[in-house]
């Protein structure tokens, strides 16, 4: 599961820095991104507006349901909803369930 936190984090990141016009704002629009899962390659979509994330969807895996699929669920809300990547200690919490 930590292996998955990292790869998802990975690419949010890489699409994240790639969004950026500057420390202060995102060039605003939708970047998609690829690591390898446990079970093959995680895509993920994030959408962005000049302040902020608007959506971190996750376009396609083969990540087992209900744990790696939770995460990538997980993960997303949290990008969103702190506007961050720093979402690591839902990494742990989803350790400590699987």
């Amino acid at each position: 599961m930590k292996k998955f936190a990292k790869l998802f984090l990975a690419a949010a990141l890489t699409l994240t820095m790639a969004a950026c016009g500057s420390t202060d704002s995102f060039k605003a629009g939708a970047y998609t991104g690829e690591a390898e899962g446990f079970h093959g390659p995680v895509t993920v979509e994030l959408t962005l507006d000049e302040n902020k994330t608007i959506t971190a969807v996750n376009v396609t895996s083969t990540e087992t349901e209900g744990i790696g699929e939770t995460a990538i669920d997980v993960l997303s809300e949290k990008v969103v909803a702190g506007n961050t990547l720093a979402v690591d200690a839902v990494a742990q919490f989803l350790l400590k369930l699987s």
